[in-house]
């Protein structure tokens, strides 16, 4: 075994050792729950449904504007306001493109 074949493996054992460490602490520290991430799984639902069928795109544009809406709202108003109209933004994105905003550049390449 060479000098960099050896500095390669110990690197990545120490590397592979350090971050099992700091996630066996991370998760010491906060503790797993049931309900982690539960606020997040309607806002991921929402974005990836209004998206439509462009994986990516759609859904990177989708989050981008129904976050924006939800900040923006949540920001001049409260936060439940916000959230109700994150809910109104989806629902008319969706009544005006039942295909989400990238279903009719579907055949355009984007998918």
């Amino acid at each position: 075994m060479t000098a960099d074949g050896a500095f390669n493996a110990w690197f990545s054992l120490m590397t592979t050792v350090s971050v099992l460490l700091l996630v066996s602490l991370g998760l010491a520290v906060v503790g797993v729950i049931p309900t982690m991430g539960q606020l997040y799984v309607a806002r991921s639902f929402m974005a990836v449904i209004v998206g439509g069928p462009a994986f990516l795109a759609g859904t990177a544009g989708a989050s981008t504007a129904l976050g924006a809406v939800e900040n923006l709202v949540s920001r001049s108003y409260t936060p439940v306001i916000g959230q109700a109209m994150l809910l109104v933004a989806a629902i008319v994105i969706l009544r005006f493109l039942p295909q989400g905003l990238t279903g009719r550049h579907r055949r355009g390449g984007l998918v």
